[in-house]
Formats: structure tokens, C-alpha cells, sequence
């Protein structure tokens, strides 16, 4: 399985504009996880593995609750995440 930076940047712009729930991102960051621990996930561009599985890491849990109607995680995170990333 691939995974690109791009891939990455447009989950998270999907996230952001509410495109993709939370729940859809998180399922997509844990197959992705599967597939780097049987070890079949490439990266591409290979020089930003790093950014590419700390940002899978980081969206496998945009789904965590902190109460029973709150999420641990708010948009603006979400968006200082991306702002992180240098894209």
C-alpha cells in the first residue's frame, strides 16, 4: 500500500471542511498503520517517511471523545496540524 504526502494533506483538508468524518479519517490512519506493521506501506516521497507516519499516527486518533458529546480534538487543531507539516 501506498500512502503519499498529498494523500495525507488532502485527508486532512477533508477533515477540516468536514468532508470526511472523523471516524472515516481515523479508519483510514489505522489501515494504514496495519499495512506498516506487516510491513507493506510505502512512502511517497520516500525522504518525508517521518511527516508521512507522524501524521498518520496523529490522524489514527482525531476520533478520541473526552466526554460522551465532546471530542478530544477541535477543528483548529486540526488545521495547526497541517500548518505544522510545512505544506
Amino acid at each position: 500500500m501506498k500512502v503519499s504526502l498529498l494523500e495525507v494533506i488532502n485527508v486532512l483538508d477533508n477533515l477540516i471542511s468536514g468532508k470526511l468524518s472523523r471516524e472515516d479519517v481515523s479508519d483510514w490512519a489505522r489501515k494504514r498503520q496495519v499495512a506498516e506493521d506487516v510491513g507493506k506501506l510505502e512512502y511517497e516521497p520516500a525522504s518525508k517517511e517521518q511527516e508521512i507516519w507522524d501524521a498518520i499516527l496523529y490522524l489514527e486518533g482525531v476520533d478520541l471523545k473526552d466526554g460522551t458529546n465532546s471530542y478530544l480534538h477541535v477543528v483548529g487543531d486540526f488545521q495547526n496540524y497541517k500548518c505544522k507539516l510545512n505544506v
